[in-house]
């Protein structure tokens, strides 16, 4: 029961996931939305929680998560990454910057358990 549900949320996953990526980019022949429709949609991943932050969480598991949905990810951060506010600021590379764990798991990837 427990390897059904687990296959289940990573299906979950994967479908969110991918509906974040058509909100920040488009989908099939639907023009991507203005930058500042997806404002929420970025403060959320970068929202710090009780723990961590969404993005944090997305990329921990993202050894688990199916290659389309990691494809997904790295679509989102890679969005993310390049956005900017209006002063000029970067704050999902000033959120990277203080969280150095993000780095390291990406580089070292399906090493760390």
């Amino acid at each position: 029961a427990e390897g059904v549900k687990g296959e289940k949320a990573v299906e979950e996953a994967s479908k969110y996931l991918r509906d974040m990526k058509y909100t920040l980019y488009g989908s099939d022949g639907v023009n991507p939305p203005k930058e500042a429709d997806c404002d929420d949609l970025c403060e959320l991943l970068l929202k710090e929680d009780a723990d961590e932050g969404l993005i944090q969480k997305l990329i921990e598991y993202l050894p688990k998560l199916e290659f389309e949905a990691r494809k997904d990810v790295s679509s989102v951060y890679s969005y993310l990454l390049r956005r900017t506010t209006s002063n000029g600021k970067f704050p999902a590379v000033e959120y990277t910057i203080q969280h150095a764990d993000i780095i390291q798991r990406l580089v070292l990837g399906h090493e760390i358990v």
